[in-house]
């Protein structure tokens, strides 16, 4: 059950009831999550670069994330960033976060985060769909690693969604995780498979920028985290060809 719960939560897939409670106590199962939308949008990104134009082909698999994930966790993004270039007192950028308006520092941070994507699938994608499947599974683990280092060695500042999530994972969850990320990673992307490692590297980041912020952690900054590791693992894989 802990893995529908899971997929409602991080997907807009029609999977029918979901439990918030035993998404967050089932929460060490994310890489399958990770593994699930990863397959689904490298099936989207083969079959694109596989019979039409890179460009094009590159816009239809971006999307097809988004088509899947939703945009929550770009929202959060969003949010985080326009509380982060406010600098201002963590009281202050709490409730900028609430605004519903976007702001600049999200607005710029949005941008450059989907051309990075863009550009970024349309690379792997040229030099071979299927690296881009492999590269979409990958990029899917390390994003999920990212949301549990979070999880794993952040404080949140205050009750709510994040909290939950955070007092239902352990240190022996976070273990599990990277392990089990690295063994899927390899399987799925072989070589390329390390790659799943970028995750922490932002998750910890991530941390840091929800600390100087917020006061610590919460929804958005876990999904934030998820964001930027994804694409920018696809970034660096399309970096090494």
């Amino acid at each position: 059950m802990g893995f529908k719960d899971l997929l409602g939560f991080f997907t807009r897939l029609p999977v029918g009831d979901v439990s918030f409670e035993r998404a967050a106590e089932t929460s060490y199962l994310m890489p399958f999550v990770g593994v699930f939308i990863g397959v689904l949008f490298g099936l989207v990104g083969y079959l694109s670069f596989s019979y039409l134009s890179p460009w094009i082909a590159g816009l239809i698999t971006l999307v097809s994330i988004y088509i899947v994930t939703g945009i929550l966790h770009l929202d959060g993004l969003s949010d985080l960033m326009d509380a982060a270039f406010a600098n201002v007192p963590h009281e202050d950028a709490r409730r900028i976060m609430k605004d519903p308006n976007l702001g600049i520092g999200g607005a710029v941070s949005l941008f450059l985060l989907l051309l990075t994507g863009l550009v970024s699938i349309e690379a792997v994608g040229s030099y071979s769909p299927f690296l881009l499947f492999q590269a979409a599974v990958v990029s899917e683990l390390s994003g999920k690693l990212s949301i549990s280092t979070v999880l794993g060695f952040g404080e949140s500042p205050y009750e709510g969604s994040g909290d939950r999530f955070i007092r239902g994972f352990n240190q022996k969850d976070y273990v599990f995780v990277v392990i089990l990320s690295l063994l899927l990673g390899i399987l799925f992307g072989w070589t390329y498979g390390f790659l799943v490692f970028i995750g922490p590297l932002v998750g910890f980041f991530f941390i840091h920028l929800g600390r100087d912020t917020i006061g610590g952690v919460n929804g958005d900054v876990m999904g934030g985290s998820n964001e930027v590791a994804r694409i920018l693992t696809l970034l660096v894989l399309g970096g090494l060809l």
